[in-house]
């Protein structure tokens, strides 16, 4: 027998989801009203919040840039980056670039330097301040504008919206959406399905989030001399 040919599961509707986990629920579609599907958009909400502080997820990571002024050590980010992951400066000679990783410091290795306004060539190290609207303090602070910082963001994950919108992840993380939103309505209208719907949240997002990762190899490199 010939196989569908299609792929559209992926792009499944919100109202599918919610219908699905209210079924693993033990509840009818027919039976759910206006306000248990404005609910379970609430819940995918929180769903959503919650996965980012267990992050990275790859499919919300991209490439942003921002370019350094003399003088500057701060740099406002958009309010939807969660975390940065990778950055490095871009100076540009002879239209060839040259990029260099940046070293990430804590609040207090920040507050520790001395000369916070000492400037350089390009900077070599970066604090991300993770407030409301995030920002990156660089130092050395540039001491001219050629050069640019390029960074890795981890970034919030896009809002249900309309029952009929495709929710913003991809296909190997469709069950564990279905079963993480299951187990957060059970606790509202299941609490007897609870224990195992929240287990097999779980189980559903180890899986997804073991495979959500990049397949290269491990390489381990001693910083140093030892003695």
């Amino acid at each position: 027998m010939p196989s569908s040919g299609t792929y559209t599961f992926s792009s499944l509707a919100q109202i599918d989801f919610i219908t699905e986990a209210f079924e693993r629920c033990g509840r009818a579609p027919s039976s759910l009203s206006a306000n248990d599907i404005d609910s379970a958009r609430r819940s995918i909400n929180f769903l959503f919040s919650e996965w980012a502080n267990n992050g990275p997820n790859l499919w919300e990571v991209d490439l942003q840039s921002v370019a350094l002024v003399a003088g500057t050590s701060e740099y406002t980010l958009q309010e939807r980056t969660v975390n940065l992951l990778q950055v490095f400066a871009r100076t540009t000679s002879g239209g060839i670039n040259t990029d260099l990783m940046l070293s990430p410091i804590s609040r207090a290795e920040y507050a520790a330097l001395p000369n916070k306004a000492q400037q350089g060539a390009r900077p070599t190290q970066f604090y991300f301040q993770r407030t409301i609207t995030p920002s990156i303090f660089v130092w050395p602070v540039p001491q001219d504008a050629t050069v640019t910082v390029y960074y890795y963001r981890m970034k919030m994950q896009e809002d249900a919206g309309a029952f009929t919108d495709s929710l913003n992840a991809p296909n190997r993380w469709m069950e564990a959406i279905a079963s993480g939103l299951a187990a957060k309505l059970a606790v509202k209208f299941a609490p007897e399905r609870q224990a195992t719907l929240q287990m097999l949240a779980q189980k559903s997002y180890d899986i997804a989030a073991a495979e959500d990762r990049e397949r290269v190899p491990l390489r381990i490199s001693i910083d140093g001399w030892l003695s």
